[in-house]
């Protein structure tokens, strides 16, 4: 469960009938702030997103665990894309706490976390198209949006499978995404290259070898879950605390 402790504020950056994004500032000596972005998403949301982001960095706070909190039944695609855009630009993670929700679009602005934390509930299905589309225009737009879910799940660095359980689950349901999953797919993971780069660069800074390492990461990787998982650090940096 996520545990918010210590908090000095907490400003809404739009309005409620938009997803409210909110910035949570701790009154830790280190200077966190914890972003949430929850309810519906809808068209420019991804401004106010990209605003609140420039916000906490301009007053010299760090995100906790780096990472955006979702908390979201979905919305606009787009603005989802973009958020989720935005997100991988800032080398970002994202956490989904165990009683929450992240459905719908919220799979773009999930999958665009370079270490994504999805312990809650994950839904997916394909996107709603306009009811004004013609009946002669609507396959067409169908094979567009599909492509454009390929697109985006590929640049992302995630399973093509995850694309295929989004574009073959009709818009009147939902999908829900098993732990394994999660974990096969990339939903509940880590961006390939950032992890490989991870142990290189741990191993250097270090000046030990991979193998200790991959040695240490074996043996804390039970006890770093849980603490990701309890928003206290995130696996890597959990890990990273412990070599010698």
């Amino acid at each position: 469960m996520l545990k918010l402790l210590f908090l000095a504020a907490a400003i809404a950056f739009s309005c409620a009938t938009h997803a409210k994004v909110t910035v949570e500032y701790t009154k830790s000596h280190k200077l966190l702030a914890i972003v949430k972005v929850k309810g519906e998403i809808k068209y420019d949301d991804e401004i106010e997103f990209a605003k609140a982001l420039e916000t906490v960095y301009q007053r010299g706070y760090k995100l906790k665990l780096n990472a955006v909190v979702l908390n979201t039944k979905g919305g606009n695609v787009h603005a989802a894309q973009t958020m989720g855009r935005i997100i991988r630009e800032r080398k970002l993670n994202t956490y989904v706490p165990a009683d929450a929700t992240c459905a719908s679009a919220c799979i773009y602005l999930l999958s665009g976390g370079l270490v994504r934390m999805a312990y809650g509930t994950v839904k997916v299905h394909r996107a709603i198209h306009a009811q004004d589309i013609p009946f002669d225009k609507l396959e067409k737009e169908y094979k567009t949006s599909e492509q454009r879910t390929n697109d985006y799940i590929s640049e992302m660095g995630l399973s093509f499978l995850l694309a295929e359980a989004i574009n073959s689950t009709p818009y009147w349901a939902t999908r829900e995404l098993e732990d394994l999953d999660k974990r096969r797919w990339g939903v509940h993971g880590t961006d390939r290259l950032y992890e490989e780069t991870w142990f290189r660069k741990s191993a250097r800074e270090r000046g030990i070898s991979m193998e200790v390492v991959y040695d240490y990461f074996n043996k804390h990787i039970a006890e770093c879950s849980r603490r990701a998982r309890e928003y206290e650090m995130t696996l890597w940096d959990c890990v990273f605390s412990k070599l010698p």
